[in-house]
């Protein structure tokens, strides 16, 4: 009796255990990285469509790596020290820091082929630590030229140059199988804004909206 008791008590743990297991809901692991658009940059507190795709995505794990004045090559010198490296879904806004006119280097700050083979680097590295990872390239903005150009002394911010560099962003994409996400010029409202180059609170929401709902479009 003991022993058929003691089996019987054997059999509820292991099941009970192996339905905790079965039904445990694990977070999908999100990365958002790339430059101050994704840092916030123009924003109040620093709050921009990252942040907000974060808060109101509470039953995901979304990490928020974003640094101003980042270019690709700068986004990929820093994968290597992410305290992740394996992510379902990895969302890259950079670019426009790329495209923007160096008096002092007579050019761009990176050139079209090297921008080209930043993505394509940063797409494998994430394709090699998770094979089914989903990958989104967010296009550019533009910019109120009468502010942004120039932006800082020796950085200049032209809508010809940013054009560009967004269309090799959708090129790219295409052809190594990444989405493409294309965003508002915002620069056609005024308010969209804060200093000429980086999205205001209004600016930050329409960019919010716009990525979230793509994003949602094709997980879902």
């Amino acid at each position: 009796m003991l022993k058929k008791n003691a089996f019987l008590i054997f059999i509820l743990v292991f099941s009970s255990c192996h339905f905790f297991h079965q039904n445990k809901k694990v977070k999908t692991e999100y990365l958002i990285i790339g430059d101050s658009f994704i840092a916030g940059g123009g924003a109040h507190n620093n709050s921009g469509w990252a942040q907000m795709f974060k808060n109101n995505h509470p039953a995901l794990n979304v990490e928020i790596a974003g640094v101003g004045g980042d270019n690709i090559l700068k986004v990929n010198e820093r994968l290597s020290a992410l305290p992740k490296s394996a992510f379902d879904v990895v969302i890259l806004g950079v670019g426009i820091n790329d495209s923007r006119y160096r008096p002092s280097k007579d050019g761009y700050e990176v050139s079209l082929e090297d921008f080209q083979k930043g993505l394509d680097s940063f797409a494998k590295f994430f394709r090699q630590k998770n094979p089914d990872v989903s990958l989104f390239f967010v296009g550019l903005t533009r910019v109120d030229e009468t502010k942004a150009s120039p932006y800082k002394p020796d950085k200049y911010y032209l809508n010809k140059n940013i054009e560009l560099f967004n269309s090799k962003i959708e090129e790219t994409a295409h052809s190594i199988g990444v989405t493409y996400i294309q965003v508002p010029m915002l620069y056609e409202n005024s308010g969209n804004l804060a200093d000429g180059l980086h999205p205001s609170d209004q600016g930050h929401k329409t960019l919010y909206r716009v990525i979230s709902s793509k994003i949602s479009e094709l997980k879902h």
